[in-house]
């Protein structure tokens, strides 16, 4: 059995809503005793007794026995107060699999595996799907739909997709917006969507209309959800900038980061997202850190990995989000069912913990 001695869930209490910066700490996960000969599957078809086992220590000299999983004391503590601090889980990994997550899931890689033959009624929480589904519609009822010199959808297409799409946490948003007309590019939800269908190959446009291609017609079909899904992922984080769609605060923070390391955070939030978990958690669990990145902005990390990797995780029905129970508890994300069903992983655990990749 795989076993590691990790510290889940401790963090700045005030979390991604403003606070102390918190000093930069990483968890020390002791590797162990092996007796899986170094694999580590998750998700479809790995079973429990893949993944390696988190226990809770309590900190300093002589403490006390170990306890499987997390208090809601040690959900609490500050991180920045644990005796040497917090090691990412990602450093569990060989090398090797660290540089097969961040390359794009493929039939070559399958080191990270998306399920496309899940039922549709499996992705009835995923918002990108359901709203792609209404814009593909749309295109097919109407035969095609001009577009403006920019190529996006014109003000009358814009205003009627907005009132059949859901976007989970853009409610208050869409109360704004509620009685004005917009361009698409100031609706960035849908110009997001727009480009990855265009990316993907479902749609085309062509001499000022948008049209469906034969594969957008297909995702029309009966049972072809979990595809449409695993299309618009890897478009999203393996293709698209998202940077230049989602802002931030403070805002226009440049550069990718974390979306090129995204096959390293999704395999540590399947193991820390288990339970409600802060944006600063999970940042210093599952990020691959980047010094620039944190000399931007003392809240650069947590906007920038709340926007570009756990928002859209949720419009895709792969992790859900709660209010703060109170203003000391940021713990508002954890994975969902979906999660596991749809990512599954197939990585070699390194003999000791490495220094960094």
């Amino acid at each position: 059995m795989v076993t590691a001695r990790a510290i889940v869930g401790l963090e700045n209490p005030f979390g991604w809503f403003g606070g102390v910066r918190r000093r930069c700490c990483s968890i020390r996960c002791d590797l162990f005793e092996r007796r899986l000969g170094g694999r580590a599957g998750t998700g479809a078809g790995a079973g429990s007794a893949g993944r390696p086992r988190m226990a809770v220590s309590a900190p300093g000299p002589g403490r006390g026995p170990e306890l499987r999983g997390v208090t809601e004391t040690a959900m609490r503590t500050d991180l920045s107060k644990w005796p040497g601090g917090v090691d990412p889980v990602w450093r569990l990994l060989e090398p090797a699999s660290v540089e097969a997550l961040r390359a794009e899931p493929s039939a070559a890689n399958r080191t990270l595996r998306l399920a496309v033959d899940l039922p549709d009624e499996a992705l009835g929480q995923s918002a990108f799907v359901r709203n792609a589904l209404t814009v593909l519609e749309r295109v097919d009822r109407d035969g095609r739909l001009r577009l403006t010199g920019k190529g996006n959808f014109r003000r009358d297409a814009v205003a009627a997709m907005r009132e059949s799409m859901t976007w989970p946490g853009m409610e208050a948003t869409e109360h704004f917006r509620t009685g004005k007309a917009f361009r698409e590019g100031d609706v960035w939800e849908l110009h997001l969507l727009h480009r990855l269908l265009d990316m993907a190959g479902l749609l085309q446009g062509r001499a000022g209309l948008c049209q469906l291609t034969e594969l957008g017609r297909e995702m029309l079909g009966p049972g072809r959800r979990g595809a449409l899904q695993a299309i618009l992922f890897r478009q999203a984080f393996w293709h698209a900038e998202l940077f230049r769609f989602i802002e931030t605060f403070p805002r226009r923070l440049p550069g990718r980061w974390p979306q090129d390391d995204m096959g390293v955070i999704l395999w540590g939030l399947s193991h820390m997202a288990g339970e409600w978990q802060s944006v600063d958690t999970l940042v210093i669990l599952c990020a691959v850190r980047d010094d620039s990145v944190a000399n931007m902005h003392w809240n650069a990390e947590g906007t920038m990995f709340s926007g570009r990797v756990l928002g859209p995780l949720r419009w895709f029905g792969l992790l859900e989000w709660r209010l703060p129970l109170n203003f000391l508890d940021a713990r508002c994300w954890r994975k969902t069912a979906l999660f596991d069903r749809f990512l599954s992983f197939d990585v070699r655990l390194a003999e000791r913990p490495a220094d960094g990749h």
